[in-house]
């Protein structure tokens, strides 16, 4: 039986996706699964302030972002690549979620626990605003964009 919260294939449950979105299938249980806890650092979104342009922001996106930000020439250690190297619970399909991806934790924030600071913190998405800047999220507000070195926390997600 899946639930959110539940622990799962390196992290727990986030998500199971519904009718509509993307990936669903009415035979299987598909979703995205969080790391049980956020990445130890902090992490800048890109050394590179170069647009990238057409990340998305929907669900199923996030991968794509990732692959994107983390292959772009002067990326350096940044969020994306770190959650491409994480290898937890012999996983190793990790990314940086998308703007409604991260949502989708923030709505499910209790059941997952291992926030750092109580939640407070500002978290990366793999969403792009302009050449400069990328969406964070908080647990407590809609969050907005901010300067893609500015370090922030990352709880990366996987597919299931």
């Amino acid at each position: 039986m899946f639930y959110i919260g539940k622990s799962y294939e390196g992290g727990k449950i986030a998500y199971s996706l519904q009718h509509g979105e993307p990936g669903y299938s009415a035979h299987y249980v598909h979703g995205y699964i969080a790391t049980a806890a956020d990445l130890p650092a902090e992490y800048p979104w890109s050394n590179n302030e170069t647009r990238l342009g057409g990340t998305g922001d929907w669900l199923g996106d996030g991968k794509r972002n990732t692959d994107r930000i983390a292959t772009q020439p002067g990326a350096g250690i940044c969020a994306a690549s770190d959650c491409l190297s994480l290898n937890q619970g012999g996983c190793q399909d990790w990314y940086l979620p998308s703007v409604v991806e991260m949502y989708k934790l923030v709505e499910n924030q209790a059941a997952l626990g291992g926030w750092k600071n109580g939640g407070r913190n500002h978290y990366w998405t793999s969403s792009e605003i302009y050449s400069d800047t990328g969406w964070y999220r908080t647990l407590v507000d809609l969050g907005g964009y901010v300067n893609k070195k500015t370090l922030l926390s990352v709880r990366p997600i996987r597919n299931f």
